[in-house]
């Protein structure tokens, strides 16, 4: 039997038993809360063939607990001990909680946040999924860069959908210049707060990222149009919850005439690895995906069930 052919018959049945694991939930109203037991017990019944592909994953999965599987699950070990919440240096600011980064600049959070919510956000965000590089598991594919591809002196950083912008934060003092694009005016606040002390360099966009400017929303070439110079390089760090396609069909103008180096999410919708990764080679990137793989709930249970985390593309 040719390759091909059997590799699509192995993908017909593991979509037919994905199906038949949703068909099985919905019937019996299975709460949101059991899919990541679902996904895992999914992957562990793969044919032979695809789990020898993921073979340090699917061990992870083999002696990971059953209880209390996260919706997120990057299945590393660990390499060292994750931080201690307590001993992360913390504490209410005006009403605004705010952790300590790197031990010296205060990264503030939205005022509803109580000082343990925010305490696990960050360590999740920093030690469990690494966004920034410094994560305590063997693999980081949620990281935004790594020893090759990062942030370098001079950058005019565009953080597109930042939230409490940690990564910002955490090479602040590199980039000559920074965005902040958040569409949610909560987080004004907290990030005018955070950034008090780098206000001549950092520029908040309290707008959606899409293919158009309006009232509420903004294109990437409109929002910084005034640093387009020719000796200018950006990069941009994208992750808006599965708009990422919209932002980078719709923003030719700016993907196209500026030299730019995109860390973009690339898990949020099943196929979006290898629909993004196309649209940005026929805008002539290079690209390469981050370290390992991740699983994920988001917008269903489908097959195939491991996700990039992340793509890096440049074209200069």
């Amino acid at each position: 039997m040719h390759t091909e052919t059997k590799n699509l018959i192995l993908e017909v049945l593991c979509n037919l038993k994905t199906s038949v694991f949703n068909l099985l939930c919905h019937a019996r109203h299975a709460p949101w809360e059991e899919m990541p037991s679902t996904l895992r017990n999914l992957v562990l019944s793969l044919p032979h063939e695809e789990k020898e592909r993921f073979a340090e994953e699917c061990a992870f999965l083999e002696t990971m607990p059953l209880s209390n599987i996260p919706h997120f699950i990057f299945p590393y070990q660990a390499i060292r001990p994750m931080i201690e919440a307590d001993k992360i240096p913390s504490g209410v600011e005006k009403g605004l909680p705010y952790v300590l980064h790197n031990g010296k600049v205060k990264l503030f959070f939205l005022g509803a946040t109580s000082v343990a919510d925010m305490l696990n956000k960050y360590h999740v965000l920093v030690d469990d999924e690494g966004l920034l590089g410094t994560g305590c598991l063997a693999k980081s594919p949620h990281c935004y860069q790594d020893g090759d591809f990062k942030v370098e002196d001079g950058d005019i950083l565009l953080d597109v959908g930042c939230a409490e912008a940690v990564f910002t934060l955490d090479n602040i003092d590199k980039v000559s210049k920074a965005y902040l694009f958040e569409a949610l005016p909560e987080w004004r606040k907290p990030l005018l707060r955070t950034f008090a002390s780098y206000s001549k360099k950092v520029v908040l966009v309290n707008k959606l990222v899409t293919d158009k400017t309006t009232s509420k929303s903004t294109t990437l070439y409109d929002a910084v149009g005034v640093d387009m110079r020719d000796d200018a390089h950006f990069f941009v760090k994208m992750d808006i919850e599965g708009w990422e396609r919209l932002v980078i069909e719709g923003n030719d103008d700016f993907f196209t005439s500026a030299k730019v180096k995109l860390s973009c999410c690339v898990y949020h919708r099943q196929d979006d690895a290898r629909v993004i990764e196309a649209m940005l080679r026929q805008k002539g990137y290079k690209t390469r995906f981050s370290e390992g793989w991740m699983l994920t709930t988001m917008n269903g249970i489908h097959h195939p069930y491991f996700r990039h985390g992340v793509i890096y593309a440049q074209n200069y």
